[in-house]
């Protein structure tokens, strides 16, 4: 999850821990997050993110064999353009799902929660 100009809450929470120590959060078993926000406005707020993630196309919060014999239908090279329910797959948003994203998949992989 990448807000422009913002944090980029992946690479940021991803690997860090933390809890009752008091340090810095990480993700939870379930992939939640939870983090407080405060606004320009003044106003603030404690939000639970469930970010989706790439590669994840049943939305288990997983990246594992499901997802991989969905992504075997979607593939269709360089240019050719992915129908909507293959967008998970476009790693890098080009609009296709090709061998660039079959590896970014690869990477993602995480296996069954």
């Amino acid at each position: 999850l990448s807000i422009p100009g913002q944090l980029d809450l992946i690479s940021a929470y991803w690997n860090k821990t933390g809890g009752s120590d008091g340090q810095r959060q990480s993700f939870n078993d379930a992939r939640q997050l939870a983090i407080k926000l405060k606004f320009t406005d003044g106003t603030h707020g404690v939000f639970v993110l469930h970010p989706l993630w790439d590669g994840d196309h049943d939305g288990d919060g997983d990246v594992d064999f499901v997802d991989f014999s969905m992504l075997q239908t979607c593939l269709g090279g360089a240019g050719a353009a992915a129908p909507a329910e293959c967008e998970v797959f476009d790693f890098d948003n080009d609009e296709d799902v090709d061998l660039f994203d079959y590896e970014q998949f690869l990477n993602a992989e995480t296996g069954p929660a």
